[in-house]
């Protein structure tokens, strides 16, 4: 688990640069997915980029998530590779998993943290088999939400191994959506969902069989109401001796 590349990683990270420029064919189209996480009905949309907040809405309620469209143009709490902590009330921070163990050397399989000059993206290849129902890649973790409607945003590039379908799958607390991934793709995916009020929301990403490469680049919350008991603290720190 990392939240920064440990030193080793630079060299993984040049042979990850170097790996793109070799890697899958370009992406084919931009798609934007509206999900509803209680049914986990997906409505997918070819679009180059993110629509207004009120379409937004208007296709997570088609897809069955009818909340106000407010819940969409209130605040939005934003992670990304280079922000993967926000300290300011709602705590939040993203952590991103490498198993070292079963991805093989860098120039197969690899996982790699990106945030130098113009790069801000966490990118992994993915085997065409491995011994574990999911391969892991983020959590998301968000202190101190109210109970109520809400919209998780992620946004990513994926590319499947030639003529399979993979699965995106994300959990939301005990919840999960499954988007299926069969042509190479920038997508931007909408969540709604309703907290149940937990102190910490968590949030995780992981990958099914069939996925080439995943690129994460961002992801945002949107909720308008916090409540006010302490956040824990910081996930880096170590509890006092």
């Amino acid at each position: 688990m990392a939240t920064r590349p440990d030193a080793h990683d630079a060299a993984l990270a040049t042979s990850a640069r170097r790996a793109l420029n070799d890697g899958p064919a370009g992406v084919e189209s931009w798609l934007y997915d509206a999900v509803d996480l209680a049914s986990g009905t997906i409505r997918t949309t070819p679009l180059k980029r993110l629509p207004p907040a009120r379409t937004r809405a208007q296709h997570l309620a088609a897809a069955g998530f009818a909340a106000d469209p407010s819940v969409v143009t209130g605040p939005g709490y934003r992670l990304t590779p280079r922000k993967p902590y926000r300290a300011a009330s709602p705590q939040a921070w993203l952590d991103a998993y490498f198993d070292s163990a079963t991805i093989g050397a860098p120039d197969d399989y690899f996982g790699t943290y990106g945030t130098g000059q113009g790069v801000n993206w966490i990118w992994w290849r993915v085997p065409p088999n491995f011994p574990t129902l999911y391969w892991p890649t983020t959590n998301f973790s968000y202190a101190g939400l109210a109970a109520g409607p809400a919209v998780l945003s992620l946004k990513f590039e994926v590319y499947p191994y030639p003529g399979a379908t993979g699965q995106i799958v994300v959990f939301v607390g005990d919840q999960v959506a499954q988007i299926p991934i069969t042509a190479p793709a920038t997508r931007t995916v909408d969540i709604g969902f309703v907290h149940n009020g937990d102190h910490v929301l968590v949030a995780m990403v992981a990958l099914q069989q069939g996925i080439y490469d995943y690129v994460f680049h961002s992801v945002v919350l949107h909720r308008g109401a916090t409540v006010a008991h302490p956040s824990p603290p910081h996930p880096s720190s170590s509890p006092a001796e």
